[in-house]
């Protein structure tokens, strides 16, 4: 990796998806780095909200920064929490499902904690150092060793015992500390980097969302203006027209597809979450709309060719003289998701939708909106593709840092870390 350098001698450490690593290191087993064993957490529902008991923590519970969300906060009573009580440094481990391989470091800043039975619990010992253990669990050497054990499994799974024979490059503590705390410091750039280009996504979203709706509620010109009538819609240009949507286009609920009818082809069956197979019938003919009602809420999608809606939509049946790509844009200009049931399992019904007034244009206008608004589109979602191919690029090279230092491609022990860098994580 350009601008550091190599150490002087290397040796091979005798596993094949490690390779070599400098020749003063070691390469030991998981199990021989912590104090105890690997202890699974709680088998328990997370039922509980009360803050003044230690948090349950869960894999959904952590961002992937390693920080808390704040809407997921669930607790332990005292007395089951007791023997699953985190201490700063450990590393909880996912072992199952999607998020399998996953890890995370604790920190007292999450406040009392214990974890729950999906996670396990490695205590790095005296003589190691936790934070370089972690970073170690980052890198994509790591990710080799997770994605080798599933090749004989059908169940994507990694148990205690399989974390405890991993192997890890060991060097001595004090260079474990100085790669961490060089880590720590260079993440932390490449993360607030990430940050404001995830934050400049953010605003181009927004930014695209208001285009929409400007566009579908206020027309293109500056012309004469009505009150709608429609506290929401203030006013619209005196030329369009207000009635209930149900005026304007109808839904309909999608349909189940029954097993004699899945039979492989290339009709797009759509799901509230996109194009979820692909079959040889179509139940609704292009240009089609189709919105999210269970699952992926409000979620509006544009069908160009003959399609099948699945159960967990709606679809536009009827369009009567009104151009189906402004009823596309006009529905994604309405946060369709804010008029769900309210029910335990949030549902998009049609019979609240088609009461709401809206403004419409006469079709030719709407066409002319329609166009307008492709062309803007096209150059707001290049620009968004180039910021995601950036973040993309920053953690691809995140990821390559982490893994060249951890294991000793690179030499970053007389890298220059300022000092408030070096004092962040020495009680780790």
């Amino acid at each position: 990796m350009g601008g550091y350098q190599r150490y002087e001698a290397y040796q091979d450490s005798g596993i094949k998806w490690l390779g070599q690593i400098p020749a003063h290191w070691e390469a030991k087993r998981f199990k021989f780095l912590i104090s105890g064993s690997f202890q699974y957490g709680a088998n328990e529902a997370a039922e509980i909200d009360d803050p003044e008991l230690p948090r349950y923590i869960r894999i959904t519970d952590v961002r992937e920064d390693g920080s808390l969300r704040d809407d997921t906060f669930r607790s332990l009573p005292e007395h089951i929490a007791q023997d699953y009580l985190l201490e700063e440094g450990d590393i909880l481990l996912a072992r199952s499902g999607a998020t399998v391989g996953k890890t995370f470091i604790y920190s007292t800043a999450w406040g009392r904690a214990a974890y729950a039975g999906y996670l396990i619990r490695a205590r790095v010992s005296d003589n190691e150092y936790s934070r370089f253990v972690y970073q170690f669990l980052q890198s994509n050497s790591y990710w080799e060793w997770v994605k080798s054990s599933f090749i004989q499994a059908t169940i994507q799974n990694i148990s205690a015992e399989k974390y405890a024979n991993l192997w890890i490059p060991v060097p001595p503590l004090e260079e474990q500390k100085s790669i961490a705390r060089f880590l720590d410091y260079k993440t932390a750039q490449i993360d607030a980097l990430i940050a404001k280009k995830a934050s400049l996504l953010k605003k181009l979203a927004e930014k695209r969302s208001a285009l929409i709706s400007q566009a579908v509620t206020k027309g293109l010109a500056i012309v004469p203006m009505k009150d709608s009538g429609v506290e929401w819609l203030g006013e619209i240009p005196a030329h369009w027209q207000v009635f209930q949507i149900k005026r304007a286009f109808t839904l309909q609920r999608g349909v189940d597809i029954t097993k004699d009818q899945q039979t492989e082809g290339n009709i797009p069956v759509v799901s509230s979450g996109g194009i979820a197979s692909y079959h040889n019938i179509s139940y609704a003919k292009a240009p089609g709309v189709v919105v999210g009602r269970k699952g992926t809420l409000g979620k509006v999608y544009y069908l160009e060719q003959d399609y099948w809606p699945h159960d967990t939509t709606l679809w536009v049946m009827e369009f009567y003289k009104n151009y189906p790509k402004f009823v596309y844009y006009k529905l994604l200009s309405m946060e369709l998701e804010t008029w769900d049931t309210g029910s335990a399992n949030p549902t998009l019904n049609r019979n609240l939708i088609h009461p709401l007034k809206t403004a419409w244009p006469p079709v030719e206008e709407q066409i002319q909106i329609v166009e307008f608004l492709q062309t803007a589109i096209i150059a707001m979602d290049q620009q968004c593709l180039k910021v995601r191919l950036a973040i993309d690029r920053l953690k691809e090279y995140r990821t390559a840092l982490i893994t060249n230092a951890v294991t000793g491609a690179i030499d970053v022990r007389n890298v220059a870390i300022p000092d408030d860098s070096i004092q962040k994580h020495e009680t780790v």
